[in-house]
């Protein structure tokens, strides 16, 4: 009876980490998606020359992994719920010196992003990147598309 309850006990475990497996693949493929269409939405509204889309988006994907470190460098032990007062002000000011470094890294990263592409399609990239989130978040409720782009309306079907 004990063998076949460890064996039981085996067998569900391994059936929710097969499970947890395919979730977190489906889940990569998913993100690997929009990431292709933000990428494809962006280089449109931007209009980059494929040379220009190859070298921007090379810097693009470097600077928004640093922008990942800098965050997961500050992320805070606890919850806000669970933080007495002198940890909230620890946070806040953790805060402000994350926000600092981001800045900082921004001011980094636009000199080498003009240094592949012209300044007015820097410019542009800000409003195209919001419109590209408010086009997946009105995707997301079923609403068609307001951003005006045809590769939105492609994506949209």
């Amino acid at each position: 009876m004990r063998n076949l309850m460890l064996t039981l006990f085996l067998i569900a475990t391994l059936a929710t980490w097969a499970g947890a497996q395919e979730f977190e693949e489906e889940m990569d493929n998913l993100g690997g998606k929009i990431r292709a269409q933000r990428v494809a939405f962006i280089t449109e509204r931007l209009r980059l020359t494929p040379n220009e889309s190859e070298k921007f988006w090379a810097i693009h994907n470097e600077y928004e992994q640093k922008q990942s470190d800098i965050r997961k460098r500050f992320k805070p032990k606890k919850t806000i719920a669970d933080m007495n007062d002198a940890e909230a002000d620890q946070f806040i000011n953790a805060r402000m010196d994350m926000e600092s470094e981001l800045l900082s890294l921004k001011r980094d990263y636009i000199r080498k992003f003009g240094d592949v592409v012209p300044a007015r399609k820097l410019v542009v990239y800000e409003k195209a990147d919001r419109d590209f989130k408010i086009f997946m978040l009105e995707k997301s409720q079923g609403t068609p598309p307001t951003a005006e782009c045809p590769a939105a309306a492609k994506a949209w079907v």
